[in-house]
C-alpha cells in the first residue's frame, strides 16, 4: 500500500480519517515498528477530530507563530532536528492532556524522526537563556524584552541616535538586531569599559549588554544562534525506531506523518485484541 494512496489528490488535505481496518492496515505496513515503541512508550495528544486518522504536517499541521522557530530554521545545528514550521506536538505523559475523550496517541510512521526537549515545554527548555540573563521561557515577548532593553543600554552608552522601538513582526525583530550590530560595530571593547564604568543602566539592561559584549562573536544573531544551541540546551532527536522510555516529563514534535488514534478507542482495540 503506497502512503499517498492514504491522502487525499488536494494538497492541503492534512487529516484524512480512517476506518479501523485501513488504520490497521497502515499500522502494519507503514508503522510496525514505531507501534512497538508505542506501546513500551506513547506519546500524547489533546485534539479533536475522527477515532483515526493520518495527519501530514507538511500540508497544513500547527504552524508555530513564534519567532524562536523561525530563527532555529537558519542554525545549522538544528538541521538534524524535526522541522519546526509544521509539526506534530506531543508530551511523554499522558498526565501532560486534561484527559477525556479528545486525548489521542501519536504513532509516528516507521524512520520518523522525533524531536525531545529536555523539559515539558520547548520554549521553556534554553537553560542557557535563563542562567545568563534569567528568562525562564524564551517566547516573542521575551525576544522583544531583551532587544529593547539592549536598545535603551546602548542609547545612554553612546552618542548613537539609537531607534529605540518593539518589533511586532519577525523581520521587525531581525532589524533590531542589525541595528544593534551596526552601533556596536568597532566599539566592542570600549563599550565594555563605559559600562563598567557606569551605574546609569538597570540591572537587567546591564546584565544583558555585558553577556552580549563578552561573547566571542560578531553579530547578535551569531549570539542567538550560540544561546539558542540545541546541543548546549540539551535538546536531542532520533529515529521513532531508536526512542526509548525515559524518566521525567518531555514534550516531543514530529514533522511525518504519523497515525493518531484516540486513546479510548485505542485501549478499546487493545481489550478485543485488534491490535
Amino acid at each position: 500500500m503506497k502512503l499517498t494512496s492514504l491522502i487525499n489528490e488536494t494538497s492541503d488535505e492534512h487529516r484524512r480519517e480512517l476506518s479501523e481496518g485501513k488504520f490497521l492496515e497502515t499500522l502494519r505496513e507503514k508503522a510496525k515498528n514505531s507501534h512497538v515503541v508505542a506501546q513500551q512508550a506513547p506519546f500524547f495528544r489533546q485534539d479533536s477530530g475522527p477515532e483515526m486518522m493520518l495527519v501530514t504536517p507538511s500540508h497544513r499541521e500547527e504552524r508555530s507563530s513564534f519567532w524562536v522557530d523561525k530563527f532555529i530554521k537558519e542554525i545549522p545545528a538544528w538541521g538534524k532536528f524535526p522541522s519546526r514550521a509544521r509539526f506534530i506536538k506531543g508530551y511523554t505523559q499522558f498526565d501532560r492532556t486534561f484527559g477525556g475523550d479528545d486525548v489521542y496517541v501519536i504513532i509516528p510512521l516507521d524512520s520518523s524522526r522525533v524531536g525531545i526537549c529536555p523539559g515539558p515545554s520547548f520554549y521553556r527548555s534554553f537553560t542557557d537563556f535563563e542562567k545568563s540573563l534569567g528568562f525562564d521561557r524564551v517566547d516573542n515577548q521575551t525576544l522583544i524584552d531583551w532587544v529593547t532593553e539592549l536598545q535603551s543600554a546602548l542609547a545612554q552608552l553612546t552618542d548613537v541616535k539609537v531607534k529605540k522601538f518593539e518589533p511586532t513582526t519577525f523581520s521587525q525583530f531581525k532589524k533590531a538586531l542589525a541595528q544593534l550590530d551596526e552601533i556596536i560595530g568597532d566599539k566592542r571593547e570600549l563599550l565594555k569599559r563605559q559600562l563598567s564604568e557606569s551605574d546609569a543602566l538597570s540591572d537587567a539592561q546591564a546584565k544583558f549588554l555585558k553577556d552580549l559584549l563578552s561573547r566571542h562573536v560578531t553579530t547578535a544573531e551569531r549570539y542567538l544562534e550560540e544561546k539558542l544551541d540545541p546541543d548546549v540546551n540539551g535538546f536531542s532527536a532520533v529515529r521513532i525506531e531508536s526512542f526509548s522510555k525515559t524518566a521525567g516529563d518531555h514534550e516531543i514534535w514530529i514533522d511525518s506523518p504519523s497515525l493518531l488514534v484516540k486513546r479510548t478507542k485505542y485501549i478499546e482495540m487493545h481489550k478485543r485484541g485488534a491490535l
